[in-house]
């Protein structure tokens, strides 16, 4: 399971490094660098967890490009959803070829004076620290991507109008203010729906 943890933790970094002011070639480096730089301070040398990282490192491309494509209205918000589900699903499946990793950060686990990390095993640290980084960036792009994909929000560039609800469409008109309607307070009358 390390290696769903290095992916997580490179699509996290990924999203984090499309900023406002960042480079559009930011995340497209930054993905591929974390899964290096993790994959080396985890041990992860072999045949077999060579070729699972370098799948990792492809699917953070993917994900970074396609996402940034359905973005723009370009592809379907659904590709990008698809291929992170299909990806992470892939990885869950070929995991037992990695080994358990090591290397400097079990060591650096083990030497930390924090009584929670002493113990933890690098696998469950990669995935927790996967976990916490797809939740603080990657979680509103996933949102985003769903919305508009079913429909609820209209995606940025695209020239939809709003969807209409019945025949006389969406009223929201306010009701005449009368003593029934309005609070016991005197705030603003409710609207008539």
């Amino acid at each position: 399971m390390s290696i769903v943890g290095v992916l997580l933790i490179a699509i996290g970094v990924s999203d984090l490094a499309r900023g406002h002011k960042q480079p559009l070639w930011a995340p497209l480096v930054a993905g591929p660098v974390v899964v290096i730089g993790f994959g080396l301070l985890g041990g992860m040398g072999s045949i077999g967890e060579i070729c699972l990282l370098v799948a990792a490192g492809m699917i953070t491309l993917g994900w970074v490009v396609l996402t940034g494509r359905a973005r723009l209205g370009v592809l379907q918000q659904s590709v990008p959803l698809i291929v992170l589900l299909g990806g992470v699903g892939i990885l869950i499946i070929l995991s037992p070829i990695a080994g358990p990793a090591g290397g400097v950060l079990a060591d650096w686990l083990r030497a930390t004076g924090w009584h929670g990390l002493a113990g933890l095993g690098v696998d469950r640290f990669l995935l927790v620290l996967g976990l916490f980084l797809v939740q603080l960036s990657t979680g509103n792009e996933i949102v985003r991507l769903v919305l508009a994909a079913t429909g609820t929000i209209k995606p940025v560039g695209s020239r939809r109008r709003p969807i209409s609800y019945g025949a006389a469409g969406c009223s929201d008109r306010w009701s005449e203010s009368s003593s029934s309607d309005s609070d016991s307070v005197g705030m603003s009358p409710r609207p008539a729906w």
